[in-house]
């Protein structure tokens, strides 16, 4: 893969990262980073950034858009994802303005990167990946301008189980 610099590319890192809650919270995590990977499934991206499966594919068609990688759509049991351009940690970390320009991909020490059988397996990731490809979807809620809830559910979640899953909130006691 012979990768050209996007010209604009950490500019439009840089606006996304300012304006998006939802970048800013995924390219935190990206630039933290101990190694790179060369693709990150919406699935494990929407629990990175702490976001719905909505948000982040939105973000990831973004982060296609600017030239930081290409978006793929899961189709015939391939998983929705971005296959990166640019060293992950190298994008978070231009985003925030901590280095010029990220590494191209191709270029990152194989040292540095992830194994991840065929970039999209999860056998050998950390703890915190643990059910991330079980058949649910992060969703997150903003209880209050403080406090923003998260919850993985079902992607086959039925009407009858929502139901149900509201009658429980009901019922915990709050003190009012």
């Amino acid at each position: 893969m012979n990768v050209k610099l996007k010209s604009g590319l950490v500019a439009d890192l840089r606006t996304l990262y300012q304006t998006d809650d939802v970048a800013r919270r995924l390219l935190d995590n990206l630039a933290n980073r101990q190694k790179d990977r060369r693709v990150t499934p919406a699935s494990r991206a929407a629990v990175l950034a702490d976001a719905s499966h909505g948000e982040i594919v939105a973000l990831l068609r973004k982060l296609d858009e600017i030239g930081a990688g290409e978006f793929k759509v899961g189709r015939r049991g391939s998983k929705t994802r971005i296959e990166w351009l640019y060293s992950q940690r190298g994008l978070g970390q231009a985003a925030r303005g901590d280095t010029a320009q990220p590494e191209k991909i191709d270029e990152v020490d194989p040292a540095e990167l992830e194994d991840n059988e065929a970039d999209l397996d999860t056998a050998g990731e950390t703890s915190d990946d643990e059910g991330e490809d079980d058949g649910l979807i992060a969703h997150s809620f903003q209880l209050r301008p403080d406090l923003r809830l998260s919850i993985r559910l079902p992607a086959d979640l039925t009407s009858k189980e929502a139901e149900r899953l509201a009658g429980f909130i009901r019922q915990v006691p709050f003190g009012d």
